[in-house]
């Protein structure tokens, strides 16, 4: 079974280092590291205005669950490299070993929160960003002038549109399309465009997935996802508070636990009005 990697681009893009190096192992160790590759160049198409991008990569021989990666940067010139990433289990992320670090949950052997648990507080930390924050991206393929039609849907992932321009076959921006309204996941135009135009359509889209985040949002991630680490540690305790206040005074963790709980409420709130974006006005209809 193949292994889908998203390695997150270096922070400066291509400016000091031009290739990947992946390493695997079937043990969470330095020493059973391998090269599976390296010479992965890097992909810029997937850079946005807040967030270098990814690079994807696919391991035809790695097996999800067995195999372990970690990954740096090269410069092919001079053979300069970066540092190692953490070492990660196929099928999780970096931001999976950094959580169970934080939280002493590293005995392989007797994890306290599963592969799976993880997945969810990541899965759900990085929907909290929306409407906190977004990409600015652009498409010339949203909205393709036929003649005829008059509304066309959003792409999908697109949370907001705000300008449409005519582009040449140079690409060079012959002005702004006026005339056109939002319903919806739609645009609304009053008549039908010509066909043999190109329309650039610029949008905003929410970030999906961790490869796309800016490596600034890492350790508020991880604060939310230790958030509700630490509520499914208050629940498990809670479950037995009555049985074992007596025999086995666990319950007795709850206080701390909510004080925990508070202390990261507060972090959270405060960084997400630090890094929270302020959206620019959309320009409809005011040519």
């Amino acid at each position: 079974m193949a292994v889908l990697l998203e390695i997150r681009n270096p922070t400066d893009l291509t400016a000091t280092y031009d290739k990947i190096e992946i390493q695997r192992s079937t043990t969470n160790t330095v020493a059973g590291m391998a090269d599976i590759t390296t010479t992965l160049a890097i992909d810029t198409t997937t850079a946005s205005d807040l967030s270098t991008g990814y690079t994807a990569y696919t391991d035809s021989g790695g097996t999800a669950g067995t195999h372990y990666y970690r990954y740096r940067y090269k410069v092919t010139s001079s053979g300069a490299v970066s540092s190692y990433s953490d070492i990660f289990l196929s099928g999780t992320t970096v931001l999976h070993s950094r959580f169970r670090r934080m939280m002493r949950d590293t005995n392989s052997n007797n994890y306290f929160f599963t592969n799976d648990d993880i997945d969810f507080f990541l899965a759900h930390a990085v929907d909290r960003l929306w409407p906190i924050t977004w990409f600015e991206t652009y498409s010339d393929t949203m909205v393709v002038p036929d003649g005829t039609t008059e509304i066309f849907t959003f792409t999908v992932g697109v949370t907001r549109l705000n300008d449409l321009d005519f582009v040449d076959s140079s690409g060079n921006n012959l002005g702004k399309i006026s005339n056109w309204k939002i319903r919806g996941r739609q645009v609304f135009f009053e008549t039908a465009i010509r066909s043999g135009n190109t329309v650039r359509s610029y949008t905003e889209k929410r970030f999906l997935k961790l490869s796309e985040i800016p490596e600034l949002w890492d350790g508020h991630l991880l604060n939310i996802m230790r958030l509700q680490a630490f509520e499914t540690l208050e629940a498990d305790r809670a479950r037995y508070y009555k049985y074992t206040t007596v025999a086995q005074p666990e319950g007795g963790n709850l206080p701390s636990i909510d004080r925990v709980i508070t202390r990261l409420e507060a972090q959270i709130e405060k960084r997400e009005n630090q890094l929270r974006r302020v959206r620019k006005p959309a320009s409809i209809n005011l040519a």
